[in-house]
């Protein structure tokens, strides 16, 4: 009976003991937990993760980046906005006669320039010469609009900049992004949205452009639903 009773204190003994245990190494979990979120290091292991989502795919070759080096910068001034459009519309006039069947300017446009209605001309002059050059130009969101975002979708503002009133003849597509806190971009937002008018993004414009669909058409050959983005029958994405 004493043994009994000696084993049913050891067995109590034990379940505080293994209690007391239980919770000291809760608490140092939890509190590991509560610094590791607070470091952000459970958003940076997902954002590592998902990098291994994005694959290396081949080129075509179809696509050339005319970059905007430091000498070019030296010789015609470092605010790009300044430049004389005359050397954008040199350029595109370059760009057409190499057989470019698209050229799409990541520039702003929206200030007032004495040679806007010569680029313009340009536009038109390469839209119409054998190769068909298509140009596509930006908007972008204005920084003081208020900005609601349908993720991996859209983006919804109330304003936006857009090219001067001479170049808006040009197919238009936004370049506005979503930047995961650590700075980089992996995901691409199709829809610009305001009260009056939408914009797919610079990169789907020019695909479409590519394709030669009109811009005035571009409603109706894209489809988007909550899972998933057709640019055309042949070109579909998933939405995440």
């Amino acid at each position: 009976m004493i043994r009994r009773r000696q084993l049913a204190v050891n067995y109590q003994v034990s379940r505080v003991r293994l209690l007391r245990q239980g919770l000291l190494l809760s608490g140092i979990v939890a509190l590991l937990l509560l610094l590791f979120n607070s470091a952000g290091l459970f958003e940076q292991l997902g954002l590592q993760a998902s990098n291994l989502l994005y694959v290396p795919a081949p080129l075509t070759g179809k696509i050339v980046i005319v970059a905007i080096d430091d000498a070019t910068l030296n010789a015609y001034g470092r605010s790009v906005a300044g430049w004389p459009r005359q050397l954008h519309a040199d350029l595109l006039k370059t760009l057409s006669a190499d057989g470019a069947r698209v050229v799409a300017f990541d520039l702003l446009f929206d200030a007032p320039s004495p040679d806007d209605a010569s680029f313009a001309a340009v536009i038109q002059e390469v839209r119409q010469n054998k190769v068909g050059t298509r140009t596509v130009l930006i908007v972008s969101a204005d920084q003081g609009s208020i900005f609601h975002i349908t993720p991996g979708q859209s983006i919804s503002v109330d304003h936006v900049l857009m090219p001067t009133s001479a170049l808006q003849g040009s197919t238009l597509g936004h370049v506005n992004v979503l930047a995961d806190p650590d700075g980089d971009v992996r995901r691409m937002l199709l829809n610009l949205h305001t009260p009056t008018h939408d914009w797919l993004s610079l990169s789907a414009a020019a695909l479409l452009s590519y394709l030669r669909v009109p811009s005035s058409a571009f409603s109706q050959v894209v489809a988007i639903t909550p899972d998933t983005v057709q640019l055309t029958a042949q070109h579909m994405a998933h939405v995440k």
